[in-house]
């Protein structure tokens, strides 16, 4: 399958990038190489074996400038304690979130049950006109709560996005 994926790579007549491990078949099929590094793109000037001398170089590099503590590059322990910082200092919001968000669902379990009563013909009988008021208003009290309850989640979901 390699041997036909270079055959084809080679017979292709239009520009490609090739993404790959498989230094056979970048060897045979490349023309250009692209280093991405630092944040950047930039044009390769070598061959894979070039870059497999700059690759060394540029890890030796980061091993040299990055000082540890323990054992774990500081910018790597700097970054977890920041992300445990920034999840302690979510989970208020987080934890409302989710019990807005599991009392939305009741009320929605509780609203289907309402209307499904509402869709029964018998409770339209004069002698189910007081079961009527209470469906009636037992839909527009969940309706009411619903509403106060997805406003509530979207300020919660604004402040998350916001910190």
């Amino acid at each position: 399958m390699r041997h036909a994926l270079t055959m084809a790579l080679q017979g292709y007549e239009g520009a490609l990038v090739v993404i790959s491990h498989d230094r056979h078949l970048l060897r045979n099929t490349v023309d250009q190489f692209y280093l991405v590094a630092d944040g950047q793109v930039q044009e390769f000037d070598g061959d894979l074996k070039d870059y497999q001398n700059w690759l060394k170089n540029f890890s030796r590099v980061e091993a040299i400038e990055v000082p540890k503590v323990e054992g774990i590059p500081i910018d790597k322990k700097v970054s977890r304690q920041q992300s445990a910082d920034e999840r302690k200092k979510l989970a208020p919001l987080t934890k409302k979130i989710k019990r807005l968000e599991a009392g939305l669902e009741k009320l929605q379990r509780q609203l289907k049950l309402v209307e499904a009563q509402l869709a029964e013909t018998d409770i339209y009988n004069d002698d189910q006109k007081d079961q009527l008021k209470k469906s009636l208003s037992d839909q527009a009290d969940i309706k009411r709560n619903i509403g106060t309850i997805e406003e509530d989640w979207l300020q919660c979901q604004d402040s998350l996005e916001n910190i």
